[in-house]
Formats: C-alpha cells, structure tokens, sequence
C-alpha cells in the first residue's frame, strides 16, 4: 500500500489542490499515472493466468495506448517515473528496481 500512495504523490504530488487540479484538467502526469497504474493491473493478471481480467485490463490498456500514444508493455519495478508522451516500451524489456 504505501508504493501505491508514494507513486501517487510522484506523479501528482503532497498538495491537494493541485492534486485534484491535476485529475480534473487531465494534465499529463495523471495520464501517465493512470496508464502505468493499468499496465501493472494488466501484467498482474496476464501473470496470474486471470482470463477474465486480462480481457478487461487489455481493452484499458490498448484503449490509453491509442487515445495518449503510450505503449508499455514491458515489465517495470515501483516508482517508475514517465516524463513525456509518445513512448514505447518493448514486452521484453525490464526497467526499474534492479530486475
């Protein structure tokens, strides 16, 4: 639980207001946190053999991939941090965490 919210607070920060300004004016840091929030949830259930789930999770992630350009379908550690948009992240690549 406490990864969760100290990635929360890396891409959308401590302060509140700008936090709920950030989700409301769709700024890019929530875009991306969001999409690597559903890319974990995908990989979760790809991992766990989660049919149902992976069904789910793929239309999420494919849909963000489309609409914001951002394809991450490698596997990331915690705290990973995305800067900018247009990104591809290759199914077998490894980052973060020292994997």
């Amino acid at each position: 639980m406490k990864n969760k919210n100290e990635e929360k607070i890396l891409y959308l920060g401590e302060n509140r207001l700008k936090m709920i300004y950030k989700i409301i004016s769709r700024h890019p840091d929530y875009i991306f946190y969001k999409a690597v929030k559903i890319n974990r949830k995908y990989r979760s259930a790809k991992d766990n053999n989660n049919k149902i789930k992976m069904i789910l999770y793929g239309l999420m992630v494919n849909r963000m991939a489309s609409k914001y350009n951002l394809e991450l379908y490698g596997k990331y550690g915690n705290m990973i941090r995305i800067w900018h948009g247009n990104i591809v992240i290759n199914g077998n690549a490894k980052l973060g965490n020292n994997i």
